[in-house]
């Protein structure tokens, strides 16, 4: 009677242990996987009961019972789940793995310390419910340290990653197999020593077996997600360049004319005076683009615009003339003095007309400027040059319009 009050007994603890240990198993499940559909309580249980019954009762060698087993888990993951076999195929093994390396390994430690030489005996036991209790309460254990220990958001990466994926899976199939293969000795019909022990040893190796690949394939998906992210984001600075670049382009150079902006000349002289390099500068503005642009249109007008801008860049280089707006130029002339800026002023108005009239254009270019030397100033700044060079042209300016009249 006692006997069968201790049989009982552990049943219930087993069916009590079982079904906590699916409801984990499921809600850890749906933490990292896609659910089709809603928990159902009533599965558990039903389920539970099956799967004790084949345990005890049924008599079922124990590799049925695992095939069984890893075929339910499999269809589990498959029907509930949608992310497809791959995945269904290494969650169902992981969680096969655990149960059935853990059974060999606990199996192997109770028969050495119950001195078990039967399956036929030890199923008929009370004990045997007890191994049972302890592989679920340990699989229950196991869980809840993977749980903690792992990165979920590696696992989920890994779950993304279908190379890895697949190399994983297929690792755990075939330590699954080498475990069902294995299970075949349980049913022997006598054990020794030595049997026992290499079970013992077996599942310790298994262990690190299942942990070494399934890690590395864990570091490897982190490592191409890192690598996979850090190539968008060289892609991305790459753009951020190449749109920063014509951002900047287009900051430094006017629409119109093609010439350089106002400020990229502002910025070209307040990097020469903090250089304290010697420079001359010439404001050059242009004589009768009004009229030009009352009489022709402004079409005309833009192409006289255009065409001083091509004829003094020609000369002094682009990026020594820019256009400071409406129809004033600033020419940079570096290493210059005002009397050698004067001489090469004369000369580019020399060129622009040549160049104007190469072009058939319906006017001749008229162009008044003030030359103004940087190292003239002393400690000066580049708005008292400009201021100079303004003053100066406007005289020229003056002068031009008197004798005009």
């Amino acid at each position: 009677m006692e006997e069968v009050l201790q049989f009982g007994g552990f049943l219930l603890m087993d069916y009590a242990a079982m079904v906590v240990y699916a409801k984990r198993a499921v809600r850890y499940s749906k933490s990292l996987l896609d659910a089709q559909k809603p928990e159902n309580s009533a599965a558990f249980y039903g389920a539970s009961l099956l799967f004790l019954w084949m345990v005890v009762f049924s008599g079922l060698p124990v590799i049925v019972i695992f095939l069984f087993l890893y075929s339910a888990l499999l269809l589990y993951f498959l029907l509930f789940f949608g992310n497809g076999l791959p995945v269904a195929l290494f969650a169902s093994g992981t969680f096969m793995f655990h149960i059935a390396d853990l059974y060999m390994l606990l199996f192997g430690i109770f028969s050495l310390n119950c001195d078990i030489c039967s399956m036929k005996v030890f199923r008929g036991n009370y004990r045997y419910l007890v191994l049972v209790l302890l592989v679920i309460l340990v699989s229950t254990i196991c869980l809840e340290i993977f749980s903690r220990v792992i990165d979920q958001a590696a696992i989920q990466i890994l779950i993304g990653n279908k190379r890895q994926l697949r190399f994983a899976a297929t690792s755990l199939m075939f330590i699954d197999i080498y475990l069902l293969i294995l299970s075949v000795v349980y049913d022997s019909s006598t054990y020794t020593g030595l049997i026992l022990m290499f079970l013992v040893v077996t599942a310790v190796l298994l262990v690190g077996a299942f942990y070494t690949s399934f890690l590395h394939a864990v570091r490897m998906s982190v490592l191409e997600r890192y690598e996979s992210e850090f190539k968008d984001m060289e892609s991305q600075l790459e753009q951020s360049n190449r749109s920063l670049g014509k951002l900047k382009d287009e900051a430094y150079t006017d629409v119109l004319t093609g010439a350089a902006s106002r400020r990229y000349g502002l910025l070209k002289l307040d990097r020469m005076v903090q250089e304290r390099k010697q420079f001359s500068v010439a404001l050059i503005d242009l004589d009768g683009l009004k009229k030009v642009n009352d009489n022709l249109g402004h079409q005309e007008g833009d192409r006289y615009l255009v065409g001083v801008s091509h004829a003094l860049s020609g000369f002094f280089g682009a990026k020594y003339v820019c256009r400071l707006g409406g129809d004033e130029f600033l020419a940079i002339l570096p290493d210059k003095t005002e009397q050698e800026a004067a001489v090469l002023m004369e000369e580019a108005c020399r060129n622009m007309e040549e160049a104007f009239r190469s072009q058939d254009m319906a006017f001749g270019p008229s162009v008044s400027y003030g030359i103004a030397q940087f190292d003239l100033l002393g400690a000066g700044s580049v708005s008292g040059l400009l201021e100079l060079a303004d003053r100066r042209m406007y005289e020229m300016k003056r002068k031009r319009h008197k004798m005009r009249q």
